[in-house]
């Protein structure tokens, strides 16, 4: 199973945003969006703030191939199901996130976000 190495676990846990894009149906890859990716230990997590129902987050959730971008690199993923708690997921959003001012931080720490988490694992 491949790893995060340090360098990347540091480059995309600090960066404010991260872009993602899946596989379309032609074959090609649909265009990159905007997320917001959190750092728990050696684990990069991800949520969908409009919830299930997200483009992004229905179409990586289907696709064959997902890819996330940060500082102009691109890395190849998965997005897994996590055991990691989620008191843990909501209170790493508010340490990165919250401290802008952001009002859309609630919308990533509400219900219908936090079914969507999602561990960040490299191919």
């Amino acid at each position: 199973m491949t790893t995060w190495s340090a360098d990347e676990l540091d480059r995309l846990g600090e960066a404010w945003q991260i872009e993602i894009s899946s596989s379309a149906p032609d074959g090609g890859f649909r265009a990159f969006v905007p997320i917001w990716m959190v750092r728990l230990g050696d684990r990069l997590v991800v949520r969908s703030s409009h919830g299930a129902g997200a483009g992004w987050f229905r179409h990586a959730s289907g696709a064959s191939q997902v890819r996330v971008r940060a500082d102009g690199e691109t890395w190849d993923v998965t997005l897994e199901p996590t055991e990691l708690g989620q008191e843990a997921v909501d209170d790493a959003y508010r340490s990165k996130y919250a401290v802008s001012g952001a009002a859309w931080i609630a919308d990533l720490l509400s219900p219908g976000a936090v079914g969507t988490t999602r561990e960040v694992k490299p191919v």
